[in-house]
C-alpha cells in the first residue's frame, strides 16, 4: 500500500500522542503517592512507654503532617496560612513550636530572612528550651551574621533594602537568648569584629565591654579586652586633637598586660604602650612649638620643661633639650618618677640604663649623646574602611585660654 506524506505525517502525529497518554499515565500514581498525606500515628512514646493518642492530639498531629509536607513541596503561601491556623485551633499542643520552627524554615529557603526571624522568634517566646530551640537559634545566627554582610531585606516581599542595624539586632537578641554560651560569646564577638573593620571604634567598644561584663570568664575575655583597647587607640586622631582616647588606651593596655602577661607579650603590648608615651611626649611638643612660633616663650618653656620632667626617656626629650638651648635655658630640671596622665604609671617596657641624665647643658653646649626610641612607634593594627572619614577641621592645641606659666 502505497503512502502519501499526508498519511505518513499523521500517522507519526497520532504516535506521538500515543506515546504522551502513555507517559502520562505512568507517571500519575508516582504523583499521587507524593502528594497523597500519610495517617497520623495514634500512639506516641512518652517516658519509655507507648500511649494512645486522644482524638485532639491525633488532630493536632495530622495538622503538623500536613504542614511538613507543604514545605517538602514548596508551597510557602499555603504552608504560612496552615501554621496560623494550626496555633489557633491547637494553641496549647506541643506540636505547635515545630510549627512555627517549620515556617521559619519555609521562609528561610525563600529568602525572606527577616519574615523567618519572625518565626523563630515567636517559637522562642513560647519554647525557650524546647528541642528545636538551639536549631532556631542556629538559623538566627546565620540570618544576623547574613544581613550584617550584606544580604538584602525584602521591605513589603517585594523591594530589596540593606538592613545591617536589623542583623546587629538579631546577633544581640541570640545573646539574650542563651547568655554565657558558645553562640552567645560568637554573636557578640561578631558584632564587635564587625563595626571595628568598618571604622566605628566607638561602638566596637562599647560591644567589647558589654561582652566583658557579661561574660568575664570567657575563652574569648582576653581577645575581647585587647580588641577593645584597639579600637580605643584607633579614636585617637594626631597630636591637635583630644587626648583622652590616647590615655584612656594606656589604661586598659596596662590592665591587659597585668591580666594576661603571656599573650601581652606575644602580642607586643609593650611596644604599644612605648609608642603610646611617645605620643603624649608627641602632643607636649606641638604644643611647646606652637607657644613658640607665636613668640610666647614662657608657655613653650613650660611645655618644653614638661617633656623633660615626665619623658626623659623619648626621642622628643632631645629636642626639648635643644629648643630650651635656644631660648637661653640653663637652669636644671628635676625629672618626675612617674609619667604624665592623670597619675598613670610608667610604662616600662625594657630596663634602659641611660636613665640618669645630666642637666641642661648650657646655651653654647650641644645635649649629651644617649639612646632613645625613635618616634612614631605606635603599632595600629590594620583596619578595613569602605571609604575615608573627613578630618575634622584643627584646632589651637588647648583652645582660647590664657598661655600656661611656668
Amino acid at each position: 500500500m502505497h503512502l502519501t506524506p499526508i498519511h505518513r505525517l499523521l500517522a507519526v502525529a497520532v504516535y506521538a500522542a500515543l506515546v504522551a497518554v502513555g507517559c502520562e499515565g505512568s507517571e500519575k500514581p508516582e504523583v499521587e503517592a507524593t502528594t497523597q498525606p500519610s495517617a497520623p500515628p495514634s500512639l506516641v512514646l512518652r517516658e519509655g512507654q507507648w500511649e494512645q493518642l486522644d482524638p485532639g492530639e491525633q488532630a493536632a498531629q495530622s495538622s503538623l503532617v500536613s504542614i511538613r509536607q507543604k514545605h517538602e513541596l514548596g508551597k510557602r503561601h499555603d504552608l504560612v496560612m496552615a501554621v496560623k491556623k494550626h496555633l489557633k485551633k491547637f494553641p496549647g499542643d506541643p506540636t505547635c513550636e515545630e510549627a512555627m520552627f517549620v515556617a521559619g524554615e519555609a521562609e528561610y529557603d525563600h529568602e525572606q530572612f527577616y519574615q523567618a526571624f519572625a518565626w523563630y522568634e515567636k517559637q522562642l517566646a513560647r519554647y525557650p528550651s524546647g528541642p528545636f530551640s538551639e536549631r532556631a537559634l542556629l538559623r538566627e545566627m546565620e540570618i544576623g551574621k547574613g544581613l550584617m554582610g550584606g544580604e538584602k531585606r525584602q521591605l513589603w516581599r517585594v523591594i530589596p533594602i540593606k538592613a545591617a542595624d536589623e542583623g546587629i539586632e538579631i546577633l544581640q537578641k541570640v545573646a539574650e537568648h542563651a547568655p554565657g554560651t558558645k553562640l552567645a560569646e560568637d554573636a557578640l564577638m561578631h558584632i564587635g569584629d564587625w563595626r571595628y573593620e568598618r571604622g566605628e571604634f566607638d561602638k566596637a567598644v562599647e560591644t567589647y565591654d558589654q561582652f566583658l561584663k557579661l561574660m568575664p570568664r570567657s575563652r574569648l575575655a582576653s581577645q575581647a579586652m585587647l580588641n577593645g583597647a584597639h579600637a580605643t587607640l584607633e579614636q585617637y586622631r594626631g597630636v591637635e586633637y583630644d587626648e583622652s582616647p590616647l590615655l584612656e588606651a594606656h589604661d586598659r593596655y596596662l590592665f591587659f598586660q597585668e591580666t594576661y602577661p603571656q599573650i601581652a607579650r606575644r602580642e607586643d603590648v609593650g611596644q604599644i604602650l612605648s609608642g603610646i608615651v611617645d605620643a603624649q611626649a608627641e602632643r607636649l611638643m606641638h604644643c611647646a612649638g606652637f607657644y613658640e612660633r607665636t613668640n610666647r616663650p614662657k608657655a613653650a618653656v613650660y611645655y618644653y620643661r614638661k617633656i623633660l620632667e615626665d619623658f626623659p626617656d623619648t626621642y622628643h626629650a632631645i629636642s626639648a633639650e635643644t629648643s630650651l638651648a635656644g631660648l637661653g635655658w640653663v637652669e636644671p630640671v628635676k625629672r618626675s618618677t612617674e609619667r604624665r596622665s592623670r597619675g598613670r604609671r610608667r610604662a616600662t617596657t625594657q630596663p634602659r640604663p641611660d636613665r640618669e641624665r645630666p642637666a641642661v647643658s648650657p646655651v653654647t653646649t650641644s645635649p649629651a649623646p644617649r639612646t632613645v626610641r625613635p618616634p612614631g612607634s605606635i603599632r595600629r593594627p590594620t583596619v578595613a574602611r569602605p571609604r575615608p572619614r573627613p578630618e575634622p577641621r584643627p584646632r589651637e592645641p588647648f583652645g582660647p585660654v590664657g598661655e600656661p606659666m611656668p
